[in-house]
């Protein structure tokens, strides 16, 4: 691919999510991993532990209690909501200034993409392995935007910094737009970059083909995370669930093994809650 001779040229730098978010991730998924050890690497990121409790003192999590110990606060929240916690502290960091990019507005509509995702596959009957690598994807689609703006300061900003956050251009726009400034396009180097950080091969495939979905190549997840794109773009264009629902193409939800009658219902079900998503900033 064209954006590897780039990258070995020096034009493309790919960035390292931090050595303790990788740990953690790595111990989240290992089933015989200490709980202790996992709290001790916690309390050594004081943005993680905040973050950690902040969550856990949500009213969706704690209900009335107060939790004040990042021991208490992992307990509450369980392994895969953990996962997500230092999953996005550990991007928030490695991304903390973006020439063209609304880093707030992007970090939302990749959270609410990674939730719709999480939905998808749960109505696709997917397996929990699965489900978690459909948030993962979710959550990092887009990921190649930033490391592209990030690699070409001066083109991003005259490309996108005139972007209001309503229109903010996505998908295969959003490529076409990164083609003509940079040369390259975000599904492949973000494909890159989550290989180089170790991430499931499928999470990789899906960031990689999930502009063409219905392709000879597209795999299982690159359904759902076009799907879940979609939704998150209605949600940042204010649309009603019934408006998100009828932009969304049949075929595409048969593509993702998801009954369009089973995803408008969980639309109208859960819209509410992908529209109060703060984001992870």
């Amino acid at each position: 691919m064209e954006f590897v001779t780039d990258a070995a040229r020096g034009q493309l730098s790919m960035p390292a999510i931090p050595r303790i978010v990788r740990r953690l991730v790595t111990q989240l998924k290992d089933p015989s991993a200490s709980l202790s050890r996992i709290v001790t690497e916690l309390e050594q990121d004081p943005l993680l532990s905040a973050r950690t409790l902040q969550l856990a003192n949500s009213p969706f999590y704690s209900g009335r209690r107060s939790i004040s110990s990042v021991t208490d606060a992992v307990a509450v929240l369980g392994v895969e909501a953990l996962q997500r916690v230092v999953m996005t502290v550990g991007l928030a960091a490695v991304f903390i200034e973006v020439p063209g990019v609304n880093l707030r507005q992007f970090w939302l509509d990749a959270s609410v993409a990674a939730a719709a995702a999480r939905q998808i596959a749960q109505m696709a009957q997917m397996s929990r392995e699965d489900t978690e690598a459909a948030y993962s994807a979710g959550l990092l689609h887009t990921s190649g935007h930033l490391i592209l703006c990030l690699a070409f300061p001066q083109e991003a900003v005259q490309a996108f910094e005139s972007q209001p956050s309503s229109r903010i251009l996505r998908g295969a726009k959003l490529a076409a737009a990164e083609l003509a400034a940079f040369g390259m396009v975000y599904p492949a180097v973000g494909a890159a970059w989550v290989e180089k950080m170790g991430f499931p091969q499928q999470v990789e495939h899906a960031i990689a083909h999930h502009l063409d979905p219905q392709g000879s190549m597209a795999g299982s997840l690159a359904p759902v995370i076009h799907l879940a794109s979609q939704v998150a773009a209605s949600v940042s264009l204010g649309d009603t669930a019934e408006q998100a629902y009828a932009k969304i193409d049949v075929a595409l939800m048969q593509a993702a093994e998801v009954d369009p009658q089973d995803f408008e219902q969980n639309l109208q079900t859960h819209y509410g809650e992908l529209m109060s998503i703060p984001g992870p900033l």
